[in-house]
């Protein structure tokens, strides 16, 4: 446990902190939280934080059992409860506070400022849930305490994250963090994020990563559009809900964009400025974990290649210690080109291979954020076409993955609908373009600063908003996205007639002889034997890990050997672009054969 000097700190504190270790035991949790050091705030009488909190009309009954409800199932020992580390980081900077006011001990004024103005914890979430202004209360106890508050370090804070009078709109331990990252447990709060369905053993390897004391370092490694993003907004969405383990609670999830980071820096030594003051900032601020998606973009970021300066320099010593929580997420062509290369910075991680999920793995994913775009394009979905785009996309898209490749599908099919099929509610229409209006009107007022304008403005767009969502459509009034819809989808994609991807499977191999003889004409034995080798193969008995069959066309020059494999090509897969030719003519020589199974290490081209 922490231990205090009584030197350092007021009787009231004192109590107050003994009444944060009483709350943390009376309902079972391990740490002492941010939010019991606010119940004891409002509990102890005679000081100048209960007094603040009272006149806000705080329910202290309606926060216990907000407290309650987070509580562990297993009891800890009263002597083994510890004070988690934003917890301690707050008692450090309100020492600060108190050493800044030419104080020789920490009030419990200092103690509350510090509570209020770590914005992400969850004592400022159930102030916020009672309505109380975080901000508004740490002004009024800046004028009742006469708080001389320094200026944080200053940074260029984005137009998204200043106010009306364009000053950062709130406090921050993290602010240069804040300006070139985006906060996903933020976004889950506020439910901004799609759900995940599914990765529960990912999700669960992740914790457990987290949650060890060296090599905490997670790197998600999987192909291009397999859901890593997505795990990590599912963790994000996890820690926001609470289901995860103490430890983890309360943290803050950032996204760091590394373009974001280099930009602006001209001159040498200003990137090195800037990442070392986000390590700074999230050694200091326990609670932070920082999550870089393309991670091998750290690798020469801010220097070159060679250069002792670039990111992954500068991040590795606090990787190493620990201080710096990182997950990852990159392609394996990406990892092994860039992280393996540098086995430092490789063995500060531990590697999550995520897979691609199965087709019925993807239906399940599409089931759950099939609500999102119903609402975002007006549109209901039949469960066919959920299924179809699954399977169309596996067929007619090899070079993609699931689940993205089926989302886009989905996505592409509902806009699709959404703009040919025009429905008749025109009430609606006109309420979307009002809102419209109205937000153009808002930005116009933000640039002028009119803040009076502005708030009256916003004020009829939350209005807007709320007829938009409650306003009562009839199911005819809704177009349905059909399986025909995602057909037609993906035959624009692919340039693959209609007529032909609306035939059935067992359609086209009942009559695959027919379509054959179409361009080859003759070859009765040789067509024979092909379709029925392809009709077994595919009858679903046969092995799906092997080829469908594996044929040798032999004959003179111009009988149509190779017309058969292109006629094959197009019957059987859709197109006789779906073939890849081999001509071995051209591979007589024996170092020609280096373009076929690739250069040798040494030479140009092995990489």
């Amino acid at each position: 446990m922490m231990k205090f000097n009584e030197k350092e700190f007021t009787p009231q504190v004192m109590r107050v902190l003994q009444k944060s270790i009483d709350y943390a035991y009376k309902f079972n949790y391990a740490w002492v939280e941010s939010s019991h050091l606010l119940a004891a705030l409002a509990e102890v009488p005679s000081s100048l934080a209960f007094t603040l909190l009272n006149s806000e009309q705080l329910d202290l009954e309606e926060m216990l059992i907000d407290i309650e409800d987070f509580s562990s199932q297993v009891k800890t020992k009263k002597s083994e409860i510890k004070f988690s580390p934003r917890v301690e980081n707050i008692i450090e900077q309100a020492k600060v506070l108190a050493q800044n006011n030419d104080k020789n001990r920490v009030g419990t004024e200092h103690l509350l400022y510090m509570v209020l103005a770590n914005e992400a914890s969850f004592a400022a979430q159930l102030l916020r849930e009672q309505n109380i202004n975080t901000a508004n209360l740490r002004k009024k106890l800046e004028q009742k305490a006469y708080l001389r508050v320094p200026e944080r370090r200053k940074a260029v804070t984005p137009a998204s994250k200043r106010n009306l009078s364009g000053k950062v709109s709130e406090t921050t331990t993290t602010p240069t963090l804040d300006t070139v990252s985006t906060d996903l447990t933020k976004a889950a709060r506020e439910g901004r994020l799609d759900p995940m369905i599914g990765r529960t053993r990912e999700v669960e390897r992740l914790i457990h990563i987290l949650s060890r004391r060296t090599k905490n370092n997670p790197v998600l490694v999987g192909e291009p559009g397999v859901g890593k993003s997505a795990i990590i907004e599912g963790f994000a969405t996890r820690v926001v809900q609470g289901d995860v383990p103490a430890d983890l609670r309360g943290s803050r999830i950032m996204a760091l964009n590394m373009a974001m980071v280099v930009a602006g820096t001209k001159f040498r030594g200003e990137f090195e400025d800037r990442l070392t003051a986000i390590v700074d900032e999230v050694t200091h601020d326990k609670n932070v974990i920082v999550f870089i998606d393309e991670l091998h973009t750290i690798i020469g970021a801010g220097g070159g290649m060679d250069s002792v300066n670039d990111a992954s320099n500068i991040l590795k010593p606090a990787l190493a210690r620990g201080e710096f929580q990182l997950i990852g997420a990159t392609t394996y062509q990406e990892y092994q080109k860039y992280i393996e290369k540098d086995e430092a910075l490789e063995r500060r991680f531990a590697r999550i291979n995520v897979e691609e999920p199965s087709e019925d793995e993807t239906i399940a994913i599409l089931q759950g954020l099939k609500e999102k775009f119903e609402v975002y394009h007006t549109v209901k979905f039949e469960d066919g076409a959920l299924e179809r785009a699954v399977s169309l996309s596996n067929r007619y898209m090899p070079s993609r993955r699931l689940p993205d490749k089926a989302i886009d599908l989905l996505d592409e099919a509902a806009a699709k609908v959404k703009i040919t099929r025009k429905t008749n509610h025109s009430k609606l229409d006109e309420l979307k373009a009002e809102l419209k209006e109205e937000e153009r009107k808002l930005q116009a007022a933000v640039v002028s600063l009119d803040i009076l304008e502005a708030q009256k403005i916003e004020k009829n767009t939350q209005k807007l908003v709320r007829k938009i969502d409650n306003f009562p459509l009839s199911e005819e009034d809704i177009p349905l996205v059909q399986e025909s819809d995602v057909y037609a989808v993906v035959s624009n994609l692919t340039g693959i007639p209609l007529q032909q991807m609306t035939k059935t499977e067992s359609e086209r191999l009942i009559n695959l002889e027919k379509e054959l003889h179409k361009r080859v004409v003759g070859q009765e034995e040789a067509i024979t034997a092909v379709s029925r080798a392809i009709r077994r193969a595919r009858s679903g008995v046969a092995d799906t890990r092997r080829p469908l069959g594996s044929f040798m066309f032999l004959g003179p020059t111009g009988v149509g050997k190779t017309e058969l494999a292109k006629a094959l090509a197009e019957s059987v897969f859709g197109s006789e672009e779906n073939m890849i030719r081999v001509d071995m003519s051209e591979f007589m020589e024996k170092f020609s054969t280096s373009r076929l199974i690739g250069a040798p290490p040494g030479y140009v081209g092995y990489e």
